[in-house]
């Protein structure tokens, strides 16, 4: 089972059908599974990423096992606070001052 506090890197098609990585931080556990209909669903919430609809900040709900397929699929990886936090840190710089593909707050 994914626990509170564990980041996630995911590689994803976003905006556009643009690939780009994002990366998530599970903020609760134990949530009803609105896809599967268990007790394992969770939240998270993008801390953000390289791709134009990464949105800092943005909830996004999800379950144990699509997680779980996704590290098996090689889509998804448990990745320590301190790398996920620079990964979202670097990303936001990388798009920041100029138009185009990137993250934009709003």
């Amino acid at each position: 089972m994914i626990a509170k506090g564990t980041f996630l890197k995911v590689k994803t098609r976003t905006k556009d059908d643009v690939f780009g990585e994002v990366v998530f931080e599970v903020v609760e556990t134990g949530n009803h599974c609105r896809f599967c209909g268990g007790e394992d669903g969770m939240k998270c919430v993008m801390l953000g990423g390289s791709g134009p609809a990464a949105r800092p900040g943005y909830p996004v709900h999800d379950c144990d096992k699509v997680v779980a397929n996704n590290i098996a699929e090689g889509i998804a990886q448990i990745i320590p606070e301190g790398q996920a936090r620079a990964f979202a840190k670097a990303a936001k710089k990388a798009v920041s001052g100029h138009s185009g593909s990137g993250c934009i707050e709003l």
